[in-house]
């Protein structure tokens, strides 16, 4: 089964796509939880 190197290149420029989107949605949850802990006190 032969896989074309551009669907490589695709599929691994997706994985990065979504390995940012879960880095900055992770990074938007802790500044949240971060700002309401701040407010809480």
């Amino acid at each position: 089964m032969d896989v074309p190197p551009a669907a490589m290149v695709a599929a691994a420029v997706v994985a990065a796509a979504m390995v940012v989107a879960a880095m900055v949605v992770a990074a938007k949850v802790v500044a949240a939880k971060v700002e309401v802990a701040g407010l809480r006190t």
